[in-house]
């Protein structure tokens, strides 16, 4: 019995690994990007499907491997995970040109949707009790800080060696995890399943496929007017069409999702082995778990999607030192992980969940009063809330979600959780960014006018700041373009004949740059402010919806008195 139960711990530390492995590439590349685009002489719409492409892929097969493992066995599906992750991470790190790169992070999103839902499951069918509980725990530690490693561990590896590391360092890790799997991870399986939902695995798949890529690049291309070409292979759907690609890509998305429900309908109510079944939703645990969670997603990202823009854009961080900055929030999720797991015994699941909700929407609250003369260090209070947020909620979630499933149909519930979460995350990173880019729009040209530029004639202010206006989309990416140097006005003649006459041109142009500058940071930081403080009030409504969930603590105890009595 000892070596079951040291076995059981030795095989979470393995799946944990994994997962570890896949929920950190979601961040790591981000910081390595400007070096990437130098490097492989790449654009920015090359770049788009290099961040996204990952997510894209990994949302849209979460729910279809989750069956498959079920049906098959979550430690092959596990093995085979890692295999494809740690194969396509090793031609990422070797690719030559954007395509290859593109090509390989595809296939990692594969091997993560392999991963995940096999990660969960192996958790909910190994353990039970207290020890679930503390497993489950484990799981929130490593989820909290891989999202704050992951920009420090890019922002290193791509500054001491090269961003090609920042792949390559999956390689060794997969081969270990692949090693120790075989020997440690314990193979289950839904022992009663017959057929493979077919229909289901392909509508879901291209379902959120095409729902995914309008959230990732509705930004991009247009929401429903084009606002540029979209090319892919030969196929052009031209900026003059009356409707943009991503209105089509959603109701291509919306039919094949409604098809796809369906379908689970139909074959839940015929018994007849769906994809997702849809008796998980009679279980209030379920039901109000996955709705949490779909809103925590949505408010969650909202300062891990805009905070390295202010420390780098605004307070001059490098991406190491940014990374850095969201240790706080690490190290009080790893805290407070394993301190959920002891609390719930005595609390119940859901008291914790809407504590550790109600942590990140008052950290992300702190955050958001921040301006163009923060220092990082008012910052902190409010990661720390946060990161404890995170390690209260997210494992005590998961569990309470998966706490009334079968364990043999846990890896289709694990699919439809991690979809959810995907797709709550990319909304959410899509309204936050709207929100953003709609703000600084705004605000940049906003303080840009009221800034005092007065030391330029009004012809060459006129050029400084058209130009500004025009590019302020760059202030939100942290990229080089957005910088005020660019924004040189040419002297006349007369001036640049003249030595003494040109010094003081260049003097005026310096304190008009610097005001410029100025009114630039003030402009952004206010936007930020703005889109973090959206990303609270989801986390409030997500805390207020977690009153729905059913306690799975006093369902427990009512289950032993039952039984007591009998």
């Amino acid at each position: 019995m000892a070596s079951e139960t040291k076995n059981r711990w030795i095989a979470l530390a393995i799946v944990l690994i994994g997962f570890f492995m896949i929920l950190i590439d979601t961040t790591v590349v981000n910081v390595s990007i400007p070096t990437v685009i130098k490097d492989l002489h790449t654009n920015l719409s090359d770049v788009e499907w290099i961040i996204s492409g990952y997510s894209l892929s990994f949302a849209a097969l979460l729910i279809t491997f989750g069956r498959l493992g079920d049906l098959y066995g979550r430690k092959l599906l596990f093995q085979l995970g890692l295999v494809v992750f740690t194969v396509a991470s090793f031609f990422s790190g070797e690719a030559s040109s954007a395509s290859t790169l593109i090509i390989a992070r595809l296939f990692q999103g594969v091997g993560g949707a392999m991963l995940s839902p096999a990660t969960l499951s192996i958790i909910s069918s190994t353990f039970r009790g207290k020890e679930r509980a503390a497993a489950f725990g484990a799981f929130g530690a490593t989820s909290g800080i891989a999202v704050a490693v992951g920009p420090i561990l890019g922002g290193w590896l791509t500054t001491a060696y090269s961003w090609r590391w920042v792949f390559r360092i999956n390689i060794p890790i997969g081969i270990l995890a692949i090693i120790l799997a075989a020997l440690f991870v314990p193979q289950t399986k839904d022992e009663h399943g017959e057929k493979v939902d077919f229909p289901g695995m392909i509508t879901s798949s291209l379902a959120f496929f095409f729902l995914v890529f309008g959230l990732i690049e509705g930004q991009l291309y247009g929401w429903w007017k084009p606002t540029q070409d979209f090319v892919v292979g030969s196929f052009t759907w031209s900026a003059d069409k009356p409707i943009s690609i991503i209105a089509i890509s959603f109701i291509i998305g919306a039919i094949l999702l409604l098809g796809f429900i369906l379908i689970q309908a139909y074959k839940t109510k015929t018994n007849n082995s769906p994809a997702v079944n849809f008796k998980f939703f009679q279980h209030g645990t379920f039901r109000y778990g996955l709705i949490a969670i779909a809103i925590i997603a949505l408010g969650e990202f909202s300062s891990l999607f805009t905070l390295p823009i202010f420390l780098q854009s605004i307070k001059g961080f490098t991406p190491l030192q940014s990374g850095y900055a969201t240790l706080p929030l690490a190290v009080a999720a790893l805290f407070a992980a394993p301190t959920s797991a002891i609390l719930v015994n005595r609390l119940g699941s859901k008291w914790i969940i809407t504590f550790g909700i109600s942590l990140e929407a008052l950290g992300l609250f702190l955050i958001s009063r921040l301006n163009a003369d923060t220092e990082y260090k008012s910052l902190i209070l409010g990661l720390v809330l946060l990161g404890a947020g995170i390690g209260f909620a997210v494992s005590q979630n998961v569990q309470v979600i998966l706490s009334e499933i079968n364990p043999r149909e846990s890896g289709s519930a694990s699919g439809t959780l991690n979809t959810v979460r995907q797709v709550g995350t990319a909304l959410g990173v899509a309204i936050i960014g709207a929100i953003l880019s709609h703000q600084a729009a705004t605000r940049i040209p906003d303080q840009i006018r009221a800034a005092d530029l007065s030391a330029l004639p009004d012809s060459v202010k006129a050029q400084i700041v058209e130009a500004a206006s025009s590019s302020s989309s760059n202030f939100t990416t942290g990229s080089e373009s957005g910088s005020t140097s660019q924004f040189t006005p040419t002297p006349p003649a007369s001036v640049a004949a003249s030595p003494v006459l040109k010094a003081q041109f260049d003097a005026k142009v310096k304190q008009t740059q610097d005001n410029l500058q100025r009114a630039i940071n003030v402009g952004l930081a206010e936007s930020i402010s703005h889109a973090i403080t959206i990303g609270s009030l989801f986390m409030v409504a997500g805390a207020l919806l977690s009153l729905l969930i059913p306690n799975v603590k006093a369902q427990h105890k009512n289950e032993e008195i039952v039984a007591g009595a009998h």
